[in-house]
């Protein structure tokens, strides 16, 4: 299988193409920054150029979409970075359907289901609806620009999902992910739990999934490269 990662040069996306890599896919890389040390060659693109993003989908088989500003801080402003997430998502899961790809995995974020003001960590007692949580949550992004963005991209490709009957879609709901820096600082060294706890609140299996779980980045691409076919 023909795989786009975007985001390639973030600490997801790169975990991404390794694991995609080592399972014997065959995985394109894209992201506007470079970055030394990826298995495969790096394409740089602009994913807010929907003309761009087409050729970058022609030939693919599969797209895990990673690509967006990862939280408020990284955006110029908020209004910018909901403007510019929502394109990007729309310019790629669009491309996508036009060109035949009929399966996507969308990075969104656990703040989509959770009202955390700004970004910031919010005050308890926290709107945790129930516990495990699972692909029913309903979203509840509140005044959260990034939220926002994460939460449209999901129905964007729910509606998409609808419209076309031989799409699958899966959207995970991460939280903050761990690098290798962050296990050694809480584990000592040992091995992290964090590991294991990715898989421990899976996702309802629909036409258009979500999931939502705490992991490490390398979590985080085992989930990536292993959806499930629909």
């Amino acid at each position: 299988m023909k795989v786009l990662v975007t985001g390639a040069a973030g600490r997801l996306g790169s975990a991404v193409c390794a694991h995609l890599v080592q399972a014997g896919h065959e995985v394109k890389a894209t992201d506007y920054k470079h970055r030394e040390g990826l298995p495969v060659k790096l394409v740089h693109a602009d994913l807010r150029d929907e003309i761009a993003v087409y050729s970058l989908l022609e030939g693919c088989d599969a797209v895990a979409h990673l690509g967006n500003h990862a939280n408020l801080m990284a955006g110029p402003s908020p209004q910018r970075l909901l403007a510019e997430n929502t394109a990007m998502n729309a310019n790629v899961f669009r491309a996508a359907v036009d060109v035949g790809i009929r399966r996507v995995v969308f990075a969104s974020s656990v703040q989509a289901i959770l009202k955390v003001p700004n970004g910031m960590r919010a005050e308890a007692p926290y709107a945790i609806p129930y516990l495990p949580l699972d692909g029913s949550v309903p979203s509840n992004p509140g005044s959260n620009f990034y939220a926002l963005s994460k939460e449209f991209g999901e129905r964007m490709l729910q509606e998409l999902c609808l419209a076309q009957l031989d799409l699958v879609a899966t959207s995970l709901r991460f939280p903050v992910l761990s690098g290798e820096n962050w296990i050694e600082r809480f584990t000592g060294g040992g091995k992290p739990a964090a590991r294991s706890s990715a898989r421990a609140m899976s996702a309802m299996r629909m036409r258009s999934r979500k999931w939502a779980g705490a992991c490490s980045a390398n979590s985080a691409a085992w989930k990536c490269s292993s959806t499930p076919r629909a």
